[in-house]
């Protein structure tokens, strides 16, 4: 179909992004009951969309997780890594 994406898939990307850019929808979506115009969209309609189009399992299971580690992150910041390779592990990717 595009061979040529398998050699060059960061660029094809930007390419595509580029070319795609040039061309607005003018149409409207339905949200929250009402049909609001795509150049007029509400600020919270990527969270509504993204809470409205994922499981509820995999949302309840972020929402413990981000708890976990916040909780984790703010009353033991020494639990958090186990050994000094931990710390370093952290480290290179802050740096990167």
């Amino acid at each position: 179909f595009f061979s040529q994406i398998w050699f060059f898939k960061n660029s094809f990307t930007v390419f595509s992004l580029k070319s795609f850019s040039n061309y607005g929808w003018g149409g409207s979506t339905l949200y929250l009951g009402d049909y609001v115009k795509a150049n007029n969209l509400p600020w919270h309609y990527p969270f509504v969309w993204i809470v409205v189009s994922t499981p509820i399992i995999y949302s309840l299971l972020f929402l413990v997780g981000s708890y976990k580690i916040f909780s984790i992150f703010f009353t033991n910041l020494d639990s958090l890594w186990k050994n000094l390779y931990e710390k370093m592990d952290l480290f290179i990717l802050e740096i990167s």
